[in-house]
């Protein structure tokens, strides 16, 4: 009984906790222009989408603080209009203040509201890009290591190849002036490969040759540092076409290493 509560009190922590990231997970993948912030802000209200009336008898100079040790996020509302944000939840009013609290139950009367900067010149220290648009860039997966069996080919293969992989990229560092992000990429692309049947493999007489293969998907997880290479972990498999769909490594599955460079 005691164990089964305390399942509960956990899941039910967890889903909580989940429940109060989820405004910020939403706009990281939908949203190109989400920011956070440490520094306090001067805004003032500019338009209230429910009411579908701009705030212009509001004057009041407000100022986004992110509380002690805490980020503030925000997303501008587009590309194009550079000054207006939206606020995510988890803040309320504390006067013509609005702080980060995690407890407020006031956030979706906050969160309706446009602001605008009362300052026109933003730092670049008072804000850090917390996400970015859809990335694509080429990637090169020279080593695998294949889980198919033979006893002819090794399973860590090296091979020339290039494959096409798109996903989000994600800034993991707080320093507005050095630029680290991850990548979560899904890629397709070619390579060169040694081809054994499945009927020769084993067989000492019969001699690999090389072949084109085709990476029908690839899997992969990269890491950016301040520069435009970047290099990570993937997984996927190939396959071969034609008379040669008894390749050995045929949709078997790989891991490997791969490096990529944004152009």
């Amino acid at each position: 009984m005691k164990r089964n509560l305390f399942l509960m009190g956990v899941s039910v922590l967890l889903l909580t906790s989940c429940a109060k990231q989820l405004p910020f997970l939403r706009s990281v993948t939908g949203n190109v222009n989400v920011y956070k912030t440490r520094t306090d802000l001067k805004v003032k209200k500019a338009y209230n989408p429910k009411t579908g009336l701009p705030e212009e008898d509001d004057k009041t100079e407000y100022i986004l603080s992110p509380g002690d040790g805490n980020f503030l996020r925000y997303s501008l509302l587009n590309d194009t209009i550079k000054d207006i944000i939206r606020i995510l939840p988890d803040v309320e009013y504390q006067g013509n203040k609005i702080v980060l609290d995690e407890e407020s139950n006031n956030t979706d009367r906050i969160s309706d509201y446009y602001f605008q900067y009362a300052e026109k010149d933003i730092k670049p220290y008072q804000r850090y890009l917390a996400s970015e648009k859809l990335t694509a860039l080429p990637v090169t997966i020279p080593f695998k290591y294949r889980f198919g069996d033979s006893k002819t080919l090794d399973n860590i293969t090296a091979n020339v190849s290039l494959t096409y992989a798109m996903g989000y990229r994600i800034r993991v560092n707080n320093n507005p002036y050095k630029e680290n992000f991850i990548r979560l990429l899904l890629g397709t692309g070619i390579g060169n490969d040694k081809y054994v049947p499945k009927g020769s493999d084993g067989d000492e007489s019969y001699e690999p040759s090389d072949h084109i293969s085709w990476t029908v998907a690839a899997f992969g997880v990269t890491y950016e540092a301040g520069s435009r290479f970047n290099f990570g972990a993937f997984g996927g498999f190939d396959k071969m076409f034609g008379t040669r769909k008894d390749w050995v490594f045929q949709n078997k599955p790989w891991i490997g290493l791969g490096f990529g460079y944004k152009l």
